[in-house]
Protein backbone atom coordinates (compact mmCIF):
# COMPACT_ATOMS: atom_id res chain seq x y z
CA UNK A 1 0.00 0.00 0.00
CA UNK A 2 2.87 2.54 0.90
CA UNK A 3 4.66 2.12 -2.24
CA UNK A 4 1.50 2.04 -4.51
CA UNK A 5 1.51 5.91 -2.22
CA UNK A 6 4.88 6.48 -3.35
CA UNK A 7 4.57 5.17 -7.47
CA UNK A 8 1.28 7.44 -7.27
CA UNK A 9 2.67 10.73 -5.24
CA UNK A 10 6.98 10.47 -5.46
CA UNK A 11 7.52 8.97 -8.49
CA UNK A 12 5.87 10.79 -10.92
CA UNK A 13 7.98 13.90 -9.80
CA UNK A 14 11.28 11.63 -10.24
CA UNK A 15 10.00 10.81 -14.05
CA UNK A 16 8.79 14.39 -14.97
CA UNK A 17 10.12 14.90 -18.07
CA UNK A 18 12.50 12.22 -18.28
CA UNK A 19 12.73 11.65 -21.88
CA UNK A 20 13.84 15.43 -22.58
CA UNK A 21 15.66 16.02 -19.47
CA UNK A 22 17.19 12.26 -18.78
CA UNK A 23 19.95 12.46 -16.09
CA UNK A 24 23.15 11.26 -18.25
CA UNK A 25 25.88 11.16 -15.40
CA UNK A 26 26.21 8.01 -13.24
CA UNK A 27 26.22 10.61 -9.71
CA UNK A 28 22.73 12.02 -10.69
CA UNK A 29 21.18 8.65 -12.11
CA UNK A 30 22.67 7.10 -8.46
CA UNK A 31 21.13 10.15 -6.39
CA UNK A 32 17.76 9.74 -8.25
CA UNK A 33 17.23 6.17 -7.60
CA UNK A 34 18.67 6.52 -4.33
CA UNK A 35 15.06 7.71 -3.49
CA UNK A 36 13.60 4.23 -4.91
CA UNK A 37 15.80 2.22 -2.83
CA UNK A 38 15.55 4.48 0.61
CA UNK A 39 12.11 4.19 0.15
CA UNK A 40 11.74 0.57 -0.73
CA UNK A 41 14.27 -0.53 2.00
CA UNK A 42 12.03 1.54 4.52
CA UNK A 43 8.53 0.06 3.27
CA UNK A 44 9.88 -3.63 3.19
CA UNK A 45 11.58 -3.31 6.63
CA UNK A 46 11.44 -7.28 6.80
CA UNK A 47 13.67 -7.09 3.70
CA UNK A 48 16.22 -4.55 4.11
CA UNK A 49 18.95 -7.13 4.68
CA UNK A 50 17.64 -8.38 1.17
CA UNK A 51 19.22 -6.12 -2.20
CA UNK A 52 17.58 -3.29 -4.27
CA UNK A 53 17.00 -5.32 -7.20
CA UNK A 54 15.32 -8.37 -5.15
CA UNK A 55 13.28 -5.38 -2.99
CA UNK A 56 11.88 -4.22 -6.73
CA UNK A 57 11.04 -7.54 -7.52
CA UNK A 58 9.06 -8.40 -4.05
CA UNK A 59 6.88 -5.40 -4.59
CA UNK A 60 6.61 -6.04 -8.87
CA UNK A 61 8.06 -2.92 -9.45
CA UNK A 62 11.04 -1.22 -12.00
CA UNK A 63 14.14 0.49 -11.34
CA UNK A 64 13.56 4.52 -12.59
CA UNK A 65 16.33 4.37 -14.87
CA UNK A 66 14.60 0.60 -17.08
CA UNK A 67 11.62 3.21 -16.66
CA UNK A 68 13.26 5.97 -18.41
CA UNK A 69 14.62 4.03 -21.23
CA UNK A 70 11.18 2.51 -21.53
CA UNK A 71 9.97 6.16 -21.47
CA UNK A 72 12.57 7.42 -24.33
CA UNK A 73 11.83 4.38 -26.39
CA UNK A 74 8.09 5.22 -26.43
CA UNK A 75 9.01 8.86 -27.30
CA UNK A 76 11.31 7.43 -30.07
CA UNK A 77 8.32 5.15 -31.62
CA UNK A 78 6.32 8.19 -31.33
CA UNK A 79 8.34 10.51 -33.13
CA UNK A 80 9.29 7.99 -35.78
CA UNK A 81 5.78 7.06 -36.30
CA UNK A 82 4.42 10.62 -36.52
CA UNK A 83 2.27 10.21 -33.61
CA UNK A 84 3.83 13.74 -31.88
CA UNK A 85 3.13 16.63 -32.63
CA UNK A 86 5.75 18.12 -35.63
CA UNK A 87 6.30 21.73 -33.60
CA UNK A 88 9.75 23.62 -33.09
CA UNK A 89 10.50 21.15 -29.99
CA UNK A 90 10.78 17.98 -31.61
CA UNK A 91 13.50 18.94 -34.44
CA UNK A 92 16.30 17.10 -35.20
CA UNK A 93 19.15 17.67 -32.88
CA UNK A 94 16.37 16.41 -30.52
CA UNK A 95 15.96 13.17 -32.49
CA UNK A 96 19.71 12.68 -33.29
CA UNK A 97 20.60 13.49 -29.21
CA UNK A 98 17.89 10.44 -28.17
CA UNK A 99 18.99 8.13 -30.69
CA UNK A 100 22.73 8.84 -29.62
CA UNK A 101 21.18 8.07 -26.15
CA UNK A 102 19.98 5.02 -26.40
CA UNK A 103 22.41 3.62 -28.72
CA UNK A 104 24.83 3.65 -25.27
CA UNK A 105 22.37 2.09 -23.33
CA UNK A 106 21.03 -0.54 -25.60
Amino acid sequence: MFFQAFTVYVRPILEYCSPVCNPVYIGDIKRTEAVQRRFTKIIAWLYRHVSYAERLRLLGAESLEWQRLKLNLVLMYKILHGLVANDSLFNLGLIVEHVVNLKFLI
